[in-house]
């Protein structure tokens, strides 16, 4: 089977949906299929493909505006995919969002003969992410075409995978039929991630050992970040030790908070010590369209890590955190998420229970490997729908 990937966003620089299209590509390589994912160039260099370790071809186009500012909309971005699909043949053609840049060589390839699957991973238009975005103009910008792209679309599409429930019951209220639809979260790879004590990490990282540690990882909404802050706060008039650890970028400013460690950037080989060095690790989310709208990545590789989880019930990751065990869901205010902290922040025994269970979905219904089993069996079925 000749499946194409597009994504909009720029490899290795565009977030969690070039890493979603990419370990989902990887593991339908391996499985026999022959794989191509196009992503936009992190240069301004022309397309190439680009020799890497892994089992897909990776194409990247370049555009006429600079890298971090194409959002999928860069027009002569749009004109280079579409002239390349016109060349190529495919049976699955497998569309991460629906901006310019994917849509409409997505629908090329459809025309060709393709089954068009139509991936749906966050509330991107009106009320969702674009409200979250810093730059006023920005949004105002955006704002039209988000939400214009994000559902014009989307009954053209053969078969559709969706990220969570809230996504899944909008696509249906669309009139697109329940059969052809595939629920499919982010995973994980649990065997990246070394099962390190608590001291053995902070050792290596040289972090304190007399104090509790709150862990948080990657990217965070202002207003999320706010959140976070407040129940810290709340936390402190308790503990006053405990200190929390902001992981990779948070691409946003951090409220001022008491033991605040920062580590910066972390290579991939060693997040696992970070998350590892942490007692907790915590998911603030509003209750907002966003946040409804999307799954959080990092959940996944908190599971991974083998540390119980305190995260905000919004969206699916309360249903997910009471299936699996491996967390406590609380209220999506600052006391909720704060009580939640101190309760698993007083019990080793459940901070242990918790991690293990957290181990063993990261094993199973959150391993990439499973999830492309899955997306393989939902290709088969709409290619003999």
């Amino acid at each position: 089977m000749r499946v194409l990937m597009l994504v909009h966003n720029r490899a290795y620089f565009g977030g969690g949906t070039f890493y979603r299209a990419l370990h989902l590509g990887n593991e339908l390589a391996l499985q026999g299929m022959e794989v191509t994912l196009v992503a936009s160039s992190p240069s301004k260099a022309n397309h190439r493909s680009i020799p890497q370790n892994n089992a897909i071809n990776l194409v990247t186009f370049a555009g006429i505006l600079p890298p971090r500012w194409r959002y999928g909309y860069d027009p002569l971005e749009v004109q280079r995919r579409i002239s390349w699909v016109r060349g190529t043949s495919w049976d699955i053609v497998h569309a991460f969002d629906s901006r310019p840049t994917v849509i409409y060589p997505a629908l090329i390839a459809q025309k060709k003969g393709a089954k068009l699957i139509l991936d749906w991973s966050d509330w991107f238009g009106r009320g969702g992410a674009v409200e979250e975005r810093n730059n006023p103009m920005l949004r105002t910008l955006l704002r039209p075409l988000e939400s214009f792209y994000e559902e014009h679309y989307r009954l053209r599409a053969d078969g559709a995978t969706v990220i969570n429930s809230f996504l899944e019951a909008r696509l249906r209220a669309l009139g697109f039929p329940a059969a052809h639809i595939l629920a499919l979260k982010n995973g994980t790879y649990p065997e990246k991630f070394r099962s390190l004590s608590i001291d053995e990490a902070r050792h290596r990282l040289e972090l304190p050992l007399d104090r509790p540690l709150i862990g948080y990882l990657g990217s965070i909404f202002a207003g999320d970040a706010v959140l976070l802050a407040e129940a810290m706060h709340q936390v402190q008039k308790i503990i006053p030790k405990a200190a929390i650890v902001f992981i990779g970028n948070p691409k946003t400013s951090i409220p001022p908070l008491n033991n605040l460690i920062q580590a910066g950037f972390v290579p991939s080989d060693v997040l696992d010590e970070w998350l590892c060095a942490c007692d907790v690790l915590a998911l603030p989310l509003r209750d907002t369209l966003a946040n409804r709208g999307r799954w959080p990545s990092k959940l996944s590789d908190y599971f991974a890590a083998g540390r119980p989880v305190a995260a905000c019930a919004v969206g699916d990751v309360g249903e997910i955190l009471t299936q699996t065990g491996a967390g406590i869901a609380t209220p999506p205010t600052a006391m909720g998420l704060a009580n939640g902290l101190l309760q698993l922040l007083n019990d080793a025994d459940l901070r242990a229970h918790m991690g293990t269970a957290g181990r063993q979905a990261a094993a199973r219904p959150f391993h990439w490997k499973n999830l492309g089993i899955r997306v393989a069996d939902f290709y088969r079925e709409i290619i003999h729908a």
